[in-house]
């Protein structure tokens, strides 16, 4: 097995390299996740209980860092290297125990392989720069997913490195319901299902492995109530979680709405390349039949194969190299599963057609099959809890469906003897991977154009950051405008909707919630949550605050009239235009002062 020494030192190089580009170009503030993370960790008090869930962990960081966002990111530089170094490290020890030969092929050696697995953390992590609970979740899952593919398949491990090892894991995983909680209750059961398929011909190590991880989770918990949650806190986030889940119910809920979209992805994936799935069904029979022989069978499918990566390619180059919408991410999913599922078929029908050995393929070892499983997993289970789309979630964990192309893609050289396939693969994944590392975020929800655009300085708050011109020019113009109000900094200001970042850059505090939603981002049920929270906002304080209004807010009035905030009671001191949206944005102050 490669040295460990070997892993960190690329993992450790490639977060120096991103660290340096980050700190020199302060780049990256977007107008929404970013500034409702560091504006609740700015006003614990004033905002709601969000830091002391999603954000446990990041806010008494945030402390110690004296409030720097530049020092708050190098943190998240090293999560995602620990990450790297993890899941590297447990997917080399399934390779070295099952395909030895995948880190000695000519054009592809150990640190290509592993910069493909860095290059791909890299991608989904370092060039974002933050610490939301959406990135944060994939380096806990994919951490914890590494560690679980080494503890299957490293056989120099004693019972008591394994107990630690699995304590290590729980204390991970234990800090998951902070960042999302429903990854953990998805995660968790993944991991207790593998360890029993995996050990359950010994029972005293199972015992032990679940013992250290039951160990580890509880101590993750001890630390962060003792630590970071007091029990009025503890109080209020119960109470939040219950009012939600009563609120949305299954059908309204992130995981119903996940389930729906899981379900719908994978209707459309069938209908969509249904041609090709034709193809793959079409293919087998005509070498079966005697129409065709299986060498032009072969050729039909490598076809297929490189249409599938010219496709992807296309949507690649067509957005300049950018994570760039939901439209981006849905299609890059579909590919991800459509290289997977269209290269298994391949597989298959190769491995049946050549007689091949059945270990050449399919090894005959359970710890083969719950480490794909694992790798299928990841994914999904990190997908899963959030309000954002599951296909925009799922590209944080990438990686893990990197890692099955490329052995499907090593069975597939191995079975025909055409090296190239593999070799391409990798090269392929590697330079779309870390092509993200230089340029760029994503474009929605966050707000953000590419990196490249944002050369333009900007003082946010205790920070100076670098923007690209349309958005330094639309939060000059605000605080021009919220100037008039003439308001002390901390003052209450509720943006409806969809500007967290703005309160934050104008200083101020968003009352009751980080950030009240548009009505379209979910359902009726995201406007009672809004509701919600600022009906638990003193009357006196939603009254005398500056609204901000971010489009038409008419769907929204019957809440505002019952919430004692109606516009005719305000008078407008400016207006401006947001650039991500196009919408206008109206400030209101109330007439009586």
């Amino acid at each position: 097995m490669l040295p460990l020494i070997t892993v960190i030192l690329l993992a450790t190089v490639a977060a120096a390299l991103s660290a340096i580009y980050l700190w020199s170009c302060d780049r990256g503030l977007d107008l929404t996740d970013d500034a409702a993370t560091y504006m609740c960790m700015e006003h614990p008090k004033e905002v709601a209980c969000l830091p002391f869930t999603d954000f446990a962990w990041t806010w008494p960081l945030y402390r110690v860092l004296g409030g720097s966002i530049q020092l708050l990111r190098m943190c998240t530089l090293a999560c995602t290297a620990i990450s790297a170094v993890a899941f590297c490290w447990g997917f080399i020890a399934f390779l070295e125990t099952y395909y030895p030969n995948i880190l000695e092929l000519k054009y592809s050696s150990a640190i290509l392989y592993l910069f493909l697995y860095i290059g791909g953390l890299l991608s989904f992590g370092f060039s974002f720069g933050t610490l939301q609970y959406n990135h944060l979740s994939s380096y806990v899952i994919l951490t914890a997913g590494g560690l679980l593919l080494y503890s299957m398949h490293s056989s120099e491990l004693s019972q008591a490195q394994q107990f630690w090892l699995f304590a290590a894991m729980g204390f991970i995983v234990g800090t998951q319901p902070f960042f999302k909680a429903s990854s953990f209750f998805l995660f968790t059961p993944l991991i207790l299902i593998v360890c029993t398929l995996h050990d359950l011909h010994n029972l005293t190590l199972l015992a032990t492995k679940m013992g250290g991880f039951i160990l580890g989770g509880l101590a993750a918990s001890a630390l962060a109530f003792s630590l970071l949650i007091s029990p009025k806190q503890f109080r209020s986030i119960v109470k939040h979680q219950l009012y939600t889940a009563r609120l949305f119910k299954w059908d309204g809920s992130v995981f119903g709405r996940h389930y729906k979209e899981m379900r719908d992805f994978l209707q459309n994936s069938i209908l969509d390349f249904a041609p090709v799935h034709a193809l793959l069904v079409v293919a087998p029979l005509l070498t079966l039949t005697g129409i065709a022989q299986a060498e032009q069978t072969r050729t039909l499918f490598l076809i297929i194969y490189l249409l599938a990566w010219a496709a992807f390619l296309y949507i690649i180059f067509k957005k300049k190299y950018h994570i760039s919408g939901d439209a981006y991410n849905l299609h890059t999913m579909k590919m991800y599963f459509g290289l997977i599922a269209w290269t298994a078929a391949f597989i298959i029908y190769t491995w049946t057609a050549q007689n091949a050995t059945p270990s050449l393929v399919f090894p005959d070892s359970t710890s083969f099959y719950t480490s794909i499983l694992v790798m299928i997993a990841i994914p999904v289970v990190g997908a899963f809890g959030t309000g954002n789309y599951i296909y925009l979630n799922f590209i944080y964990q990438g990686p893990a469906w990197f890692a099955l192309i490329a052995i499907q893609s090593f069975l597939v050289s191995t079975l025909w003897n055409v090296s190239w396939v593999f070799e391409c693969s990798i090269l392929l994944l590697t330079c779309i991977a870390t092509a993200q590392v230089f340029t760029g975020n994503i474009i929605f929800p966050y707000r953000n154009p590419s990196l490249h655009k944002q050369n333009t300085k900007v003082r946010i708050n205790n920070c100076t950051l670098k923007l690209d011109q349309e958005t330094a020019t639309f939060i000059e113009e605000s605080r021009e405008i919220y100037k008039r109000a003439d308001r002390p900094w901390g003052s209450d200001i509720i943006a409806l909707f969809d500007l967290p970042g703005m309160v934050y850059a104008l200083g101020g505090v968003s009352p009751g919630h980080e950030w009240y939603f548009r009505k379209g981002f979910e359902t009726k049920a995201m406007l009672d949550a809004n509701y919600y929270h600022l009906s638990n906002v003193p009357k006196e304080r939603r009254q005398s605050a500056c609204i901000l209004q971010h489009g038409d807010v008419s769907f929204f009035e019957s809440y505002m009239d019952k919430l004692g905030i109606n516009l005719s009671r305000y008078e407008s001191i400016g207006e401006t235009t947001n650039p991500a949206t196009g919408f206008p944005v109206i400030f209101w102050i109330p007439k009586e002062r």
